[in-house]
């Protein structure tokens, strides 16, 4: 059994919740298998030796949708603390931020 976190922009991630689940499990391989907006190759060729991804045959649980946004601090370093982070790209650009 697999857990999948896949991010979309707010409209598409409505879209999601509400295709039947065959048709849900259609799309996630799709998504598993082409290359991402802007690649020329899917994900799991990119990385040498890396396993395809597997094919998803049916849903185990419900969907579920949690919003994700962008959230940073005012100080990085504090005493005994220090807040160390990579993020290597942003994943969808919220119209906050245009």
């Amino acid at each position: 059994m697999y857990s999948i976190v896949w991010t979309n922009p707010a409209e598409q991630a409505a879209e999601l919740l509400h295709i039947p689940d065959d048709e849900f499990v259609v799309r996630i391989n799709e998504a598993l298998t082409r290359p991402p907006t802007g690649a020329l190759l899917p994900l799991h060729m990119l990385a040498r030796n890396a396993p395809n991804p597997p094919v998803i045959e049916a849903l185990a649980s419900k969907r579920g949708a949690f919003p994700m946004t962008v959230s940073t601090t005012r100080h990085y370093v504090q005493p005994r603390i220090a807040l160390i982070g990579y993020c290597p790209k942003i994943l969808y650009e919220s119209d906050e931020l245009k």
